[in-house]
C-alpha cells in the first residue's frame, strides 16, 4: 500500500514515500512522517538565515561577539568546515557574504555591481570562522562576513528525516527534500527505487534526462529552473 505525504519545509516541497503491506500500517507511516515534518519544521525554524533565527544570530553579532549555539548547529557547521577543508574551499558556508547579494537581487530585479561582488568577496574565508568546542560557540570576526547553510543544512534535514523513520521501523519508503533524496529498502524488495532525474532544459516537469536506480543511500541534485536571476 502506497503512503505519500508533502509539506513546504526550507523553501520547498520535502515529500516522503512509503510502501506498506496493510491499512494499519498504513495509518501508523502516515503518523510518524507528519511527525517527522514538525521536527523538520523545528529545524528549519533553528537554522534559516531568511529571518531571525538562533542560527541567524551568529550572522547579526558578526564582528561583535561570539553566539552560543546548541550541539546540533555547531556540530554542522563544525561538519561544513571540515568539508571546506576537504574541498580546499570550494564548499564554504561564507559563500553568504556575496550570496545575500543575488538573494536581494531576486526580489528587486537588480543586478549587484562588480565593485560590491570583490568588495563582499573579501569575506568568503571559511578559516575565518572560528569555533570555541567548550563554549560551544561561532564567532565571525568581520562585519561583513555572513554564513549560510544552503548547501549542507537541506541534506542534514533529509538525513534527520530519513533517521526518524527508521526510528520508527519504517521500511521500504524515500525521502525527497527538493532533489535532495534518501532512500531505505527491506532486504526482501522486489527492485530498488527508481529516481529520474528532471531535465533541466525542458519547460515539461515532468519530463527526465535520465533515471537512477538506487536501493539504499542518497542522491542530490540540483538546477537552475527553481531559482534563479536574469540579468
Amino acid at each position: 500500500m502506497k503512503v505519500q505525504a508533502t509539506r513546504k519545509l526550507m523553501g520547498g516541497p520535502f515529500t516522503v514515500l512509503a510502501w506498506t503491506e496493510s491499512e494499519h500500517e498504513a495509518e501508523r507511516v502516515r503518523l510518524a512522517i507528519e511527525l517527522a515534518f514538525d521536527e523538520i519544521g523545528l529545524l528549519e525554524d533553528k537554522l534559516t538565515d531568511f529571518r531571525s533565527s538562533p542560527f541567524n544570530r551568529i550572522n547579526e553579532l558578526a564582528g561583535v561577539a561570539p553566539v552560543a549555539v546548541d550541539q546540533e548547529t555547531f556540530d554542522l557547521i563544525e561538519r561544513a568546515i571540515k568539508i571546506s577543508q576537504e574541498t580546499a574551499g570550494a564548499f564554504d558556508i561564507s559563500y553568504a557574504s556575496v550570496g545575500q547579494l543575488w538573494r536581494s537581487a531576486r526580489q528587486s530585479g537588480i543586478m549587484p555591481d562588480t565593485a560590491e561582488i570583490e568588495a563582499k568577496r573579501a569575506f568568503v574565508n571559511y578559516r575565518l570562522i572560528q569555533l570555541d568546542p567548550q563554549k560551544f560557540t561561532v564567532y565571525l570576526p568581520h562585519k561583513e562576513m555572513k554564513i549560510g547553510l544552503g548547501g549542507i543544512g537541506k541534506g542534514h534535514a533529509v538525513d534527520k528525516l530519513y533517521q526518524i523513520l527508521r526510528e520508527q521501523n519504517i521500511s521500504n519508503f524515500l525521502v525527497d527534500g527538493s532533489g535532495d533524496v534518501r532512500v531505505h529498502s527491506h532486504k526482501n524488495a522486489p527492485r530498488p527505487w527508481r529516481l529520474q532525474v528532471r531535465n533541466p532544459f525542458s519547460e515539461d516537469q515532468k519530463k527526465s534526462m535520465g533515471m537512477v536506480q538506487l536501493a539504499n543511500g542518497a542522491m542530490a541534485t540540483s538546477g537552475d529552473y527553481i531559482n534563479y536571476v536574469k540579468s
